[in-house]
């Protein structure tokens, strides 16, 4: 399935387009809005609505969709061709936010979710997740319920037990981090 896009290479609407390229239409898979679960010591869910696709200028022939998190702060997803898989960037002020994950169908994704601490740059280890698609929609985005992402960042921070690095997934991470 691929997407209609503009000259400026901008998501219009979720209409097919027979036009775009393989990992073009793997990355419009994305389009929409999310919500993705995981458990530390608690279960957690982030909304994230995607709906901007550009050309990446990190790696020549791949493609990412700008979107916001529930609190209406930045996110970048996208396909990521050398891995054969999906992943998220969500940037924090003290933790980012990360996602590597593949289809289960086509509303449904799981893999892991990571966690980075932006003062030793440490990575976690895979922590579980899915996601689903609840809307093809993302004009709104509804706020989180319960804590502060500021709360929530702080009490993942204290829980946080970085564990030996996945070399894969933190090029990953970086090669989604540069696109900001």
């Amino acid at each position: 399935m691929g997407l209609l896009v503009s000259c400026s290479g901008k998501t219009n609407s979720p209409t097919p387009s027979p036009t775009g390229s393989y990992n073009q239409q793997q990355t419009e898979r994305l389009y929409g809005s999310w919500k993705f679960t995981y458990t530390i010591i608690n279960t957690y869910s982030d909304i994230y609505k995607l709906r901007t696709l550009k050309a990446s200028s990190v790696t020549p022939g791949d493609y990412y969709l700008e979107g916001v998190n529930g609190y209406n702060t930045p996110v970048i997803a996208g396909y990521n061709s050398q891995y054969k898989n999906f992943s998220l960037y969500d940037p924090g002020d003290y933790i980012d936010q990360f996602y590597t994950f593949n289809f289960s169908n086509t509303t449904a994704v799981s893999g892991c979710y990571y966690l980075i601490d932006n003062s030793t740059d440490r990575m976690s280890d895979c922590y579980s997740m899915y996601g689903n698609r609840y809307s093809t929609g993302t004009a709104s985005i509804e706020g989180q319920n319960g804590l502060s992402k500021l709360q929530i960042q702080q009490q993942l921070k204290a829980t946080f037990q970085p564990g030996t690095e996945n070399t894969q997934v933190r090029r990953q991470y970086e090669a989604l981090k540069a696109l900001r």
